[in-house]
């Protein structure tokens, strides 16, 4: 559009000039001059907006890119990109892993030491997590203060000592900015059992709210059974209430007899879920 526009008026201008250049007298010999002269001129104007047309695109482009596919703090991936690289890698070598890594009492640091300074942690972090990942691996800042690495690796001994190495590293942030606060790192891991990286990525969550949990862990990996029972105990609490109206909790007495005389003295009171589907 800006290149047909500079067409329209350098055409414009040049038939302008011309007519102007006939009414003035102007002899043939200078007329194919003014005209050489016009043409030349329209011809670099044509070149100049081509150029500032292209490189206005370019930079528009690679904003869009990074708004799209980075985060604005860090200049990591954010969570959309890492799963599209997180899915190639795998359909390469599906001998990964993933590991979910989070700041602990991050909000106190936000509180004690402001934004300005939490967001300066976040970056160092990111930083120590740049130097422990190798070429083939991936790994991205989302949710804050979470972060994610795709590791080419699926022993858990060497998922241990790598995410260790980390946590020892983030001593010197601590150090950096004088501070006596430590800043401490726990993290949730899950060996790849699954083809979709968001399958994935949702088993090192759920091993990182374990390790949220828990302060003698620092380090959780995924536990199927674990996983089973809490989804058992999400699907009880999120059903008790329709279970309330539908009159599915049944009260049976258990009779107790005295063992003296033989009759019933008392009943133990049980409460039962019969649900519709059995």
């Amino acid at each position: 559009l800006r290149v047909t526009t500079s067409v329209v008026i350098g055409s414009v201008i040049y038939k302008a000039c011309v007519a102007l250049a006939i009414n003035l007298g102007f002899a043939s010999t200078d007329l194919k001059f003014i005209t050489a002269a016009l043409f030349l001129i329209i011809l670099v104007l044509s070149i100049a907006s081509i150029w500032y047309g292209s490189r206005i695109l370019r930079k528009n482009n690679r904003e869009l890119i990074r708004t799209a596919y980075y985060d604005s703090l860090t200049g990591l991936f954010n969570m959309k990109r890492f799963e599209q690289e997180a899915s190639e890698l795998l359909e390469q070598d599906g001998c990964r892993s993933v590991a979910a890594l989070n700041i602990r009492h991050f909000r106190y640091i936000n509180e004690i030491f402001g934004k300005k300074q939490a967001d300066q942690v976040l970056c160092e972090l990111a930083l120590i997590i740049r130097e422990n990942i190798r070429e083939d691996e991936r790994f991205c800042r989302y949710n804050s203060d979470q972060f994610c690495m795709l590791l080419h690796t699926v022993e858990e001994e060497e998922i241990r000592r790598r995410i260790g190495d980390i946590m020892k590293s983030c001593e010197r942030i601590s150090r950096r900015f004088n501070r006596n606060y430590p800043i401490q790192i726990y993290a949730g891991a899950a060996v790849n059992q699954v083809t979709r990286p968001d399958e994935l990525i949702d088993r090192a969550e759920f091993a990182l709210k374990q390790a949220r949990q828990g302060v003698e862990r620092d380090i959780v990996f995924y536990d199927e059974k674990l996983h089973k029972a809490e989804e058992l105990v999400r699907l009880i609490e999120s059903s008790k209430n329709e279970a309330l109206e539908k009159e599915e909790f049944r009260l049976f007495l258990q009779p107790k007899r005295d063992l003296a005389s033989g009759e019933i003295a008392s009943a133990e009171a049980l409460v039962r879920w019969i649900r519709e589907d059995g």
